[in-house]
């Protein structure tokens, strides 16, 4: 059974003194300062929009707060594939680019005169495309609740990483720089938690949380992890929907289980920690619990 701990237990125990030496005296004053997060470029433009047309494969784009967006579509083979970019906005356009090449979303506003209701009419162009199509669009805004500065992109900071061996003595504490999953790897197999992916190359560039429930992770060698996303209960834990073969693979983050906690005061303000928990199980049968806490900033850290 996978086992997900307390985010703050595991905070008090997990973390290296170096961190907690921090909070010293010297810091109350400026501790009683309140973080205060930079709006988001895009919070305004921020939607999901759903397709109803056969002239497009095309299924449905996500908006996020700041310039993430992911798209879904489905691929010559007919199987559903998620495509994440990022994006500007000029006026109704959204301009998104991928890995795939740019697509072009414009969006107007029409009543419908039958019924007197406003519809929404999509102009869409993919790549490759000479000719762009219109569909009929159903708009979403934000439907998960919660701290809204949590909806924006993030970029890597540290990872700690926190590994029990069931049945073993004590818990094994580290502190990396970024958030490189190979190196994670590494980590973890100095005390012979043998992970089986290849994870060269899987370095986090970027993550982000949309309003309209979708998760993505961004790497240095041009893929992403997706995933829907949803609170669970008010304490800040998730649960994610992997869409994606590598990041259900990938027994760090496998679980489908976080915890998420933005920091507004205190030693840590300005940072959003993510933490993630799986059950490792080797082949000689023993079971690791790994445990991985990514702190993130709304900034690239230099």
């Amino acid at each position: 059974m996978k086992k997900n701990k307390l985010f703050w237990a595991f905070a008090i125990i997990a973390l290296p003194l170096g961190l907690i030496s921090c909070g010293s005296d010297d810091n109350k004053d400026d501790d009683a300062i309140v973080y205060e997060f930079e709006e988001p470029v895009n919070k305004s433009s921020a939607a999901r929009f759903t397709f109803e047309s056969e002239d497009t494969d095309i299924q449905s784009v996500a908006f996020g707060e700041s310039n993430s967006a992911v798209i879904q579509q489905q691929n010559e083979e007919g199987e559903t594939e998620f495509v994440v970019g990022t994006y500007i906005k000029n006026g109704d356009t959204y301009i998104v680019s991928t890995s795939k090449g740019s697509y072009s979303f414009a969006f107007e506003t029409q009543e419908d005169p039958s019924t007197g209701e406003q519809v929404v009419q999509a102009t869409i162009k993919s790549p490759g495309q000479t000719e762009a199509v219109t569909a009929a669009a159903t708009k979403t805004t934000t439907t998960n609740g919660g701290d809204i500065d949590l909806f924006r992109t993030w970029y890597p900071f540290k990872t700690v990483i926190n590994l029990t061996k069931e049945g073993g003595t004590g818990t094994i504490t580290d502190e990396l720089d970024g958030i490189d999953f190979q190196a994670l790897k590494e980590r973890a197999e100095k005390e012979n938690c043998h992970i089986k992916e290849d994870l060269t190359g899987w370095k986090v560039t970027s993550l982000f949380f949309q309003g309209t429930g979708e998760f993505g992770v961004n790497f240095t060698n041009g893929k992403s992890y997706y995933a829907d996303w949803k609170w669970k209960g008010n304490n800040g834990d998730i649960d994610f929907d992997w869409k994606d073969k590598e990041s259900i693979d990938n027994q760090f983050v496998n679980s489908g289980k976080a915890h998420a906690e933005v920091f507004k005061t205190g030693i840590y303000k300005g940072e959003c920690w993510l933490s993630l928990s799986s059950e490792v199980e080797q082949d000689n049968g023993d079971k690791w619990n790994v445990e991985v806490i990514f702190r993130l900033t709304e900034k690239p850290v230099k």
